[in-house]
C-alpha cells in the first residue's frame, strides 16, 4: 500500500513538472531583454535608416517622431512591416533600436539615459533659459515632440524665450526660429548671447578647448589625413560598420589641430553622432550650420550633410555648383556633389 502511494505521488509530481515545461515552451518569449516585440515605437533621432537586414544598405529613411509597430526583435534591431518613409512611401525593414523609443516616451532630447528636471520657467512667455539637456536639445518646427527636427542646441547655451506653448519654448538659434522642450531648459539670469547662432560658452562640466586653441587648423595636415584614411580607416580608432562618416570627419579635424576634450573624443557622442557634433562646434567655436546652402556659401574645409542629414562629408574643393568631398563610410575621395543634393553645411572652414 505504501509503495502504491509513493508511486502515485511520484507520478503526480512528474505530471506537473512536465506540464510546467510544456507551458514554458509554448509561451511567447521576448527576443530581447531590452526591447519588446508587438509594441509601437517611434523614431527618436533626426533621421532613422531602415534596412532590409541589419547588415544591408539603406532601403529608406524615417523622420523624427514617426511611429511604427514592431513585430520582431533581434538584439539591438527592430523589424517593422510598415513605417512611413521620408520619400512618402511605406517601408518594411530593420531599424537600429537605440535610436528609437516606445511611443509616447519621446523627450525631445538627442541624449538618452538621464532624467531631466522640469523647467523652472513654467509660466513665463519671455526671458532667458539655459539648455540643460545632457548633450543637446532638439529644436523643432512646432511645439510638439513629434514635430520636424530642424537643429540641435548644445547644453549650456543661453536662449531668449519668444513664446511658450504646450510645454515648449519658442527660441531663435543660428538664424532659425523653433521650439525646444521646457523639460530641457531652465530659467537663466545670464545675458543672452547665443540666439544669433554664435556660442555663448562651453557646456557645464567640460573643457571647451578654446583656452588653448589658437583658432586655426593646419589644412595640409587635415588634407593628408583625409587622403590617407579615406579607403583604409585608421586602425587606432573604432570603425562603425553602419556609419563611420562622423568619426572620420572628427579625426580629420583633430589631425589638423582641433583639441579633444571630455566631450570631443573617441567613444563619446559628439565624436560619432552628427546631431551632437553640430551643437558642440557651435557652442564651443561659434561654427554656424546653414540649411539648404547655395554653392557660393560652401568652401573647402566645410562639412556638408546629405541623405536627409544622416551623412556627413568633408569638402576638398568647390568648382562652380559642384562640391567635391570625401568620406570613408563609402570610401569616397573627391566625390562630386551638386549643391541641390546638400541638406546643410557646417562652416568648419572658419577654423582653417
Amino acid at each position: 500500500m505504501l509503495k502504491a502511494r509513493f508511486l502515485h505521488r511520484n507520478a503526480a509530481s512528474v505530471f506537473w513538472i512536465a506540464a510546467f515545461v510544456i507551458l514554458c515552451l509554448l509561451s511567447p518569449m521576448k527576443a530581447s531583454a531590452a526591447y519588446d516585440a508587438w509594441t509601437t515605437y517611434e523614431v527618436d533621432c533626426h533621421s532613422l535608416v531602415v534596412r532590409e537586414s541589419p547588415d544591408a544598405d539603406a532601403a529608406g529613411y524615417a523622420k523624427d517622431g514617426t511611429q511604427f509597430y514592431v513585430s520582431k526583435v533581434s538584439g539591438d534591431w527592430l523589424y517593422t512591416e510598415s513605417i512611413a518613409g521620408t520619400s512618402g512611401k511605406t517601408i518594411s525593414g530593420w531599424v537600429y533600436a537605440p535610436l528609437c523609443c516606445k511611443a509616447g516616451s519621446s523627450s525631445g532630447s538627442t541624449s538618452s539615459g538621464s532624467t531631466a528636471q522640469p523647467s523652472t520657467l513654467q509660466t513665463a512667455s519671455s526671458g532667458t533659459v539655459t539648455v540643460t539637456a545632457p548633450v543637446s536639445v532638439t529644436m523643432r518646427a512646432e511645439a510638439s515632440a513629434g514635430a520636424e527636427a530642424i537643429d540641435w542646441i548644445g547644453k549650456g547655451t543661453v536662449l531668449t524665450v519668444l513664446d511658450r506653448s504646450n510645454g515648449f519654448y519658442k527660441v531663435k538659434f543660428a538664424g532659425q526660429t523653433g521650439w525646444i522642450s521646457s523639460n530641457y531648459a531652465e530659467a537663466s539670469s545670464k545675458a543672452s548671447g547665443s540666439s544669433s547662432g554664435k556660442a555663448s560658452g562651453s557646456s557645464s562640466g567640460s573643457s571647451s578647448g578654446s583656452s588653448y586653441f589658437s583658432g586655426k587648423l593646419d589644412w595640409q595636415k587635415s588634407y593628408a589625413y583625409a587622403e590617407k584614411y579615406c579607403y583604409s580607416p585608421n586602425p587606432n580608432y573604432r570603425y562603425y560598420d553602419y556609419g563611420n562618416c562622423m568619426t572620420y570627419i572628427s579625426q580629420i579635424l583633430v589631425a589638423g589641430g582641433l583639441p579633444t576634450t571630455k566631450e570631443f573624443q573617441d567613444e563619446t557622442y559628439p565624436f560619432v553622432r552628427i546631431e551632437n557634433f553640430v551643437p558642440y562646434m557651435n557652442r564651443t567655436y561659434g561654427i554656424s550650420k546653414l540649411n539648404n546652402p547655395a554653392a557660393s556659401s560652401i568652401e573647402a574645409g566645410d562639412c556638408v550633410l546629405t541623405d536627409h542629414g544622416v551623412h556627413i562629408m568633408w569638402v576638398l574643393s568647390v568648382d562652380g555648383s559642384t562640391v567635391y568631398a570625401c568620406g570613408n563610410t563609402n570610401n569616397r575621395w573627391y566625390y562630386a556633389l551638386d549643391a541641390e543634393d546638400i541638406d546643410a553645411v557646417v562652416k568648419t572652414s572658419d577654423l582653417f
